[in-house]
Parts: structure tokens; sequence; C-alpha cells
């Protein structure tokens, strides 16, 4: 069997034709629906991040907390970001 079709449009097609989410590997879903990464990414998850998400390394030899795939590492640098994303501003500002 020969695709003739180039990668986006072969894994774009399935969600047109099918609906989503779709089954592309053993291990592979593709979607395109917000409420399905919400439930993928959830704390507790079942799911695993697949190798797409090393993609996402902006240094080639760091993990950044978007595109680790070990759980413990993600948590880790989760929290040590968390400081840094309060709910309350960290200065305030007057008008001159």
């Amino acid at each position: 069997m020969v695709c003739e079709l180039d990668c986006r449009e072969a894994i774009l097609l399935p969600n047109v034709h099918v609906g989503s989410p779709v089954r592309i590997g053993p291990n592979l879903l593709v979607h395109n629906d917000p409420d399905i990464v919400r439930h993928l990414n959830a704390p507790g998850s079942r799911w695993r991040r697949s190798e797409w998400y090393e993609a996402m390394k902006l240094d080639p030899r760091t993990d950044t907390v978007f595109s680790t795939r070990d759980e413990k590492v993600h948590a880790d640098l989760k929290a040590k970001e968390a400081g840094g994303v309060g709910q309350e501003p960290t200065c305030s500002l007057k008008q001159l």
C-alpha cells in the first residue's frame, strides 16, 4: 500500500471523515477537540505523552514543562514554575 498524501492530509483526513478522536496507531490518537486535550493531560490521567512532545524542546539538551514525557520531571518543573505564575500581581503599578 502506498500513501500518496502528505503527512498533514493523512493525519487530518480521518478527523474529517470519521470524527475526533481517531486512533492512528497502537498508542497514538489524533484529535481536534480541546476538551479531549484537557482530559488526556489532566492530572492522574492514565494517558501518557507521545514522542511528539519531544519536538517541543527549545534546547535539545534540556526538557521543559511542555516537552518532558516523564511525569515526575513534569511535576518537578511545574512546581518550580508555580511561584512565578500566581493569582496576585507581584508588583503594583502607580499612575504617573
